[in-house]
């Protein structure tokens, strides 16, 4: 009797953990046609597609709120940035000396 190491070593018996690639013996990190694996995502504990999605909306919708605050600030606002951006410059400048 043979472990379990040996068969996928081997090319025993075809199960779901060999790494054989196929039958026309590409190698599963071969990138062409017909030697592409396809993953079983059904036995994964998390929906990692789902997860990406999320994180992929959330930062679209943070990058629409950001310039939609941006193109509707006040006057106020925009004097606020500019006095800022001054005074950074005179500290920067200040330092520099």
């Amino acid at each position: 009797m043979k472990r379990a190491s040996e068969k996928g070593a081997t090319g025993g018996d075809s199960e779901e953990g060999s790494d054989n690639g196929g039958e026309d013996g590409g190698s599963l990190f071969s990138f062409g046609g017909k030697g592409r694996n396809v993953v079983d995502k059904s036995k994964e504990r998390v929906d990692s597609e789902a997860i990406a999605q999320a994180a992929l909306d959330k930062a679209m919708y943070t990058l629409e709120l950001k310039r939609f605050l941006e193109e509707n600030k006040t006057d106020e606002q925009r004097y606020e940035d500019v006095r800022k951006k001054i005074e950074r410059q005179m500290d920067d400048l200040d330092n520099a000396m």
